[in-house]
This record gives structure tokens, C-alpha cells and sequence, in this order.
């Protein structure tokens, strides 16, 4: 793939997080892709409600890479 490639929310939580039933999925998507790859203001704010309401904090290195 050529470019830039925007990262949803919800293909983010699927690679964080182990136990979604996605997270192969996610795994392999994400690190197939080539070149550049980011993420909104949007998401950043949203990953950050997901894992303060089920009491983790964002790992934002992992989320970054």
C-alpha cells in the first residue's frame, strides 16, 4: 500500500487488547500495512474512554508504535 493509512478505533483496541476475539485479525492487518500509518485526535480521545472505563490506562506506546 502506498501512503498514509488511518487506523480506526476499533482495529486499535482489537491489537491492544489480547483477549478480543479480532486481535489476530488486527494483528495481521496492522503490521501488513507499509509506510506510514496514524491515527485522529478523535481516536486518541475515544482508546482513552475505552480503557478508562474498564480501569487500564492507554498504552500509547503500543497504540503509536
Amino acid at each position: 500500500m502506498g501512503g498514509a493509512v488511518y487506523i480506526d478505533t476499533c482495529v486499535i483496541v482489537s491489537y491492544v487488547d489480547e483477549a478480543d476475539p479480532n486481535h489476530e485479525r488486527a494483528l495481521r492487518l496492522v503490521e501488513g500495512l507499509g509506510g506510514e500509518r496514524f491515527v485522529s485526535m478523535l481516536s486518541l480521545v475515544e482508546l482513552a474512554s475505552v480503557y478508562s472505563r474498564a480501569g487500564g490506562t492507554l498504552p500509547l506506546g503500543r497504540v503509536l508504535g
